[in-house]
């Protein structure tokens, strides 16, 4: 299907945002400087060249290339092989290996060294895929273990074992430990996780370091990489994480939003070559602050794609990139340590590999489009620290978080404290009270609510509601989970509960209740100040199917706390439209061939501008309503603005046309006018009687500066006279224009700075 771009084209300034340009569109795999002005004239903005390891550095290619790339203002970004020594002697890709390191640190520095004062470096990219290259090593294991426990005792007393030497101790000693635990999980194998993943961090953190030691200032790149695991687990130390996209649809645009991690990085979407276009459409509501296409070959002789893609990155930067900062209301704490089973998932979303914990999994997939109330955001465990990152959260979901610190767990008694939703399954914080799926502590039962947890029973099957409660008000007791293909869904170890006496029991796969003692395995709702802890004593997301209405309802209730944006008469999953909330506007994208008329409800009491209408309610209802007409798959993009329109007890509707420095175009029609689409798509309404209502205007993108002076012109949609009048903004920084609407057309422009002959006065 072509993507478009539909919404706003007001010729937006670039941002720039840790170095990074929004709207930065690299291509890769051009060798041929003669084939640099088809790739600018398709939209890219920068190129990528590989620069290869070798014994003895060979700059001549490289020179000429960069400043072929320069004569056509095309910038170049550097990206350093450095998972790729020119021969053996280096050993092996390990942060443990010194002989490795020297050799790459010198290497790095000379490249950089030689390209510091270049101008048309962009900036610095490291290898795609590092943990292909990564060689851990059971040495570097025993090193990790001995600086966690301090000596071979206290590794044993941590796992139960009776090694004799901390040489035995192997990985994969460690994880044959696994079948002895319910669903695998145990200090032994979260261990090797947490070694598995610091690895990582940790090479990818000794690059970086390498790179900015010799140039602080130009931007860094992680290189393409597709493992979710290792897109959660980016060092603070690069400015923006290329998410590659894998090939298929819908694409799996939640990559984009894992390597944001809420704003903590710029996130540049790698585009599969056989889906580029629409994995552009859905990576840009992620929040996708540019992109890059790694294989120039697939769109050389395809003069349609480049002539379409081109069209499509001029939109969006015409439109101020807008989407480069989401607004989600819920957020996944992921933790990368579930991992499908018995194979592992093509997303490579943990290192517990072997076990049996595949909750990430099913649920990225099952929230891969968004709901009715948007899209989701991510969290690392290291952000719980940061408050700013869960300010504008209400839920969080926390799926196989089996590690968290006495200050985390502060942390989410303060988010729920403050109206947040915490919805933790089995496994919650167990690393931390001893390692086993049921392991507890006091301060974790008191988040929880729980009085104990006990050892995990296999008599699960289907859910159970016990008890309506005001966390989920739309589900009543009574309700039941649905098996799927033969099998119930939490028929897998469920850990029991005794719950605290203010907990209330909402569900239950599994129940082992006596006279005066309530044991059960299921979910249990725990009030924590103005908010809530829901806990699944289960795998909650592993087998349960989102087609199941419980299901659905589950998280409808959820989601629907205080959300930014909600679409109307659509499933709250698997509709053919999906909607996002930015800091500054709204996005819809129709996945359908045909159009559709859609309609977005905000909280917001300020108007979009764009292709769309603005439907304002009376002054007691909250927030506008925005229709808009959506092309069959095409984007449509909507900035918020500094106006409103206040009606009192009325209604109406508003499109504003035009909006930036150089003026000011409103359509208003009062009462409820009639929303259609036209034959290209395009909301449209018809007058139905007059309103009064107040424009007001505040300072932004147009100016409206205390003292500055302003034409205003009104004419009436259908003919009539146009009236014009000059007005000079007051101390308050505001226009006010109070009328009778029916259907009407204003405008707006700045005049010159001139003191008026006698004092012009707002209408």
């Amino acid at each position: 299907m072509p993507w478009l771009l539909v919404g706003l084209c007001l010729g937006f300034p670039a941002c720039t945002t840790a170095g990074v340009t929004t709207g930065l569109a690299w291509c890769g795999g051009v060798t041929d400087p003669a084939e640099l002005p088809a790739c600018r004239a398709a939209g890219f903005n920068a190129v990528r060249l590989d620069v290869p390891w070798r014994a003895t550095p060979a700059w001549e290619g490289i020179d000429q290339f960069v400043a072929a790339a320069q004569a056509q203002g095309l910038p170049v970004i550097l990206a350093l092989q450095a998972a790729s020594p020119p021969t053996a002697a280096a050993g092996p890709v390990d942060p443990a290996n010194a002989a490795y390191l020297g050799e790459v640190k010198l290497w790095i520095q000379s490249v950089v060294e030689h390209f510091r004062g270049h101008p048309a470096v962009l900036g610095w990219m490291l290898p795609d895929e590092p943990e292909a290259a990564l060689r851990l090593s059971d040495a570097g294991l025993q090193a990790f273990l001995s600086a966690r426990y301090g000596d071979l005792n206290g590794l044993n007393r941590a796992w139960g074992t009776r090694f004799t030497r901390l040489t035995e101790v192997t990985a994969d000693r460690s994880l044959a430990l696994a079948r002895r635990h319910p669903l695998g999980v145990c200090p032994a194998t979260i261990d090797v996780a947490l070694y598995r993943q610091q690895g990582f961090t940790r090479l990818m953190q000794l690059w970086a370091r390498y790179v900015r030691g010799i140039d602080p200032d130009r931007p860094l790149f992680t290189g393409a990489m597709g493992a979710y695991r290792c897109l959660i687990s980016i060092p603070e130390e690069y400015a923006a994480v290329n998410a590659r996209l894998h090939p298929g649809t819908p694409p799996n645009a939640e990559a984009v939003a894992i390597a944001r991690r809420s704003g903590r990085f710029e996130a540049l979407a790698v585009l599969p070559p056989g889906n580029l276009l629409d994995a552009f459409g859905a990576a840009l509501l992620h929040g996708a602050s540019g992109i890059g296409v790694e294989a120039w070959g697939a769109l050389r002789n395809n003069a349609v794609l480049r002539g379409t893609l081109a069209a499509a990155l001029a939109n969006w930067r015409a439109s101020g990139c807008l989407t480069d900062e989401p607004r989600p209301t819920t957020a996944i704490l992921y933790e990368p340590f579930a991992e499908s089973y018995p194979q592992p998932s093509p997303l490579r979303t943990g290192y517990l590999v072997g076990t049996n914990t595949g909750e990430l999994e099913p649920l990225l997939t099952a929230f891969r489009q968004g709901t009715t109330f948007g899209q989701l955001g991510f969290l690392a465990r290291e952000d719980l620290a940061d408050r700013s990152r869960l300010a504008g959260y209400r839920v969080l979901l926390c799926p196989m978080a089996l590690s968290l610190s006495s200050a985390d767990i502060q942390a989410l008694f303060r988010f729920a404290e403050g109206g947040g939703v915490v919805v933790a399954d089995v496994g919650f914080g167990c690393s931390e009270a001893g390692g086993q799926i049921f392991s507890w502590n006091t301060e974790l039962a008191s988040l929880l609510g729980v009085l104990a947890l006990h050892p995990p029973m296999s008599a699960g099957g289907n859910l159970r509601v016990y008890e309506k409660t005001t966390l989920f008000p739309s589900i009543p007791a009574g309700s039941t989970s649905v098996a799927r293909g033969g099998r119930s869904p939490f028929d897998e170890p469920l850990v029991m509960i005794r719950p605290m006496e203010k907990s209330t029991v909402f569900a239950a796969a599994a129940d082992a209740t006596t006279p005066g003692k309530p044991l059960f395995g299921g979910v249990l709702a725990h009030p924590i100040g103005k908010g809530w802890v829901a806990y699944a004593s289960l795998k909650l997301w592993h087998r349960w199917s989102p087609a199941d209405p419980l299901y659905q309802l589950f998280h409808r209730d959820l989601m629907a706390r205080e959300p930014a944006v909600a679409l109307q008469q659509a499933p709250f999953l698997g509709g053919a439209v999906q909607v996002a909330a930015f800091e500054d506007g709204l996005a819809a994208r129709n996945t359908a061939p045909r159009n559709q008329l859609v309609t977005l409800e905000t909280k917001s009491e300020y108007l979009y501008a764009g292709s769309c209408l603005n439907i304002v309610r009376p002054a007691t209802a909250e927030g506008i309503w925005v229709a808009a007409g959506l092309a069959g798959g095409s984007l449509g993009l909507y900035e918020r603005t500094p106006i409103r329109c206040v009606t009192g007890q009325g209604s109406a509707t508003v499109a504003v046309e035009a909006y930036g420095p150089a003026g000011i175009k409103l359509a208003v029609c009062g009462g409820h006018p009639r929303i259609s689409l036209n034959a290209d798509g395009v909301a449209v309404m018809a007058p139905s009687y007059a309103q009064t209502a107040r424009i007001l205007i505040g300072d932004g993108r147009y100016p409206v500066r205390p003292g500055s002076l302003h034409l205003l012109r009104a004419k009436g949609r259908d003919g009539g006279k146009l009236q014009e009048l000059r007005i000079r903004v007051g101390a308050d920084a505001r226009i006010e224009i109070n009328n009778s609407f029916y259907c009407d057309v204003l405008s707006l422009t700045p005049l010159p700075d001139e003191t008026p002959a006698a004092p012009v006065t707002q209408p």
